[in-house]
């Protein structure tokens, strides 16, 4: 699980291929405004999503706890989300994640899976195939 703000967001375990500190990145010229440029990542090129726009959410400057999650969906593509803190390993049951309320239908409800309950703290669960690639990927979150 991660924060973005006072949020705790989780993505598929089986999806997260490392976490990263934030480094320099290359500007890309007409780029959409939520990639904040590329690294290079043992040899691959990596796109880098600041996720928080993406979502819509309020622009920070990144912070010594932020963190690049690197992420490789079903297809091979592989992006990194720039993040404001990660926290745990949370384990959530697929049972467990309840349907995205239908007042989620903005932005960031078009990129959700469901809402869990972790340790008595509800997360967002985000389908990273719609944040990155704007379609959903079909498999299971962990």
């Amino acid at each position: 699980s991660f924060r973005l703000g006072t949020e705790v967001y989780a993505v598929p375990l089986i999806r997260i291929q490392q976490i990263i500190k934030p480094r320099p990145v290359t500007l890309v010229p007409g780029a959409p405004e939520y990639i904040i440029g590329i690294i290079s990542l043992r040899g691959t090129v990596i796109p880098i999503f600041d996720l928080r726009k993406r979502l819509g959410l309020p622009i920070t400057e990144p912070t010594r706890s932020s963190r690049i999650i690197i992420i490789k969906l079903e297809d091979e593509t592989v992006s990194g989300v720039l993040v404001d803190q990660v926290m745990e390993v949370a384990r959530v049951p697929q049972a467990s994640i309840e349907a995205t309320p239908a007042v989620f239908s903005g932005i960031e409800g078009e990129f959700t899976d469901g809402i869990a309950r972790h340790k008595n703290q509800m997360m967002i669960v985000l389908n990273p195939a719609q944040v990155i690639l704007g379609r959903k990927e079909t498999g299971k979150a962990e």
